[in-house]
């Protein structure tokens, strides 16, 4: 499991454990892993300062039906397919997968 994978999963299972009734003891036991090294992760997420809220998320792609078209910048040459899916992502960036 990569670095990443790791921070976002000690996040989760910290914001999962605030929202239990459950004691660190429990929680920890419950998904696996021993009291001491749950307790190191609430540590560290303590230390900083983020919550689980600050790490991106999954967000479910749903294939439509059909391709639509969408409005574009750039023009587009009657012969070019439709994309086949597009991400269109919060700063602007718009992706467009052909296939």
């Amino acid at each position: 499991m990569m670095l990443r994978e790791k921070k976002a999963e000690m996040f989760a299972s910290v914001a999962d454990w605030k929202r239990s009734s459950m004691t660190k003891g429990a929680y920890a036991q419950s998904v696996g892993i021993s009291k001491s090294k749950f307790e190191y992760w609430v540590r560290k997420v303590r230390e900083t300062g983020l919550s689980s809220d600050d790490f991106p998320k999954f967000v479910e792609i749903r294939q439509q039906s059909r391709a639509r078209p969408l409005p574009e910048v750039e023009t587009r040459s009657e012969n070019m397919p439709l994309p086949q899916m597009v991400l269109s992502f919060p700063g602007g960036l718009c992706l467009k997968i052909y296939g």
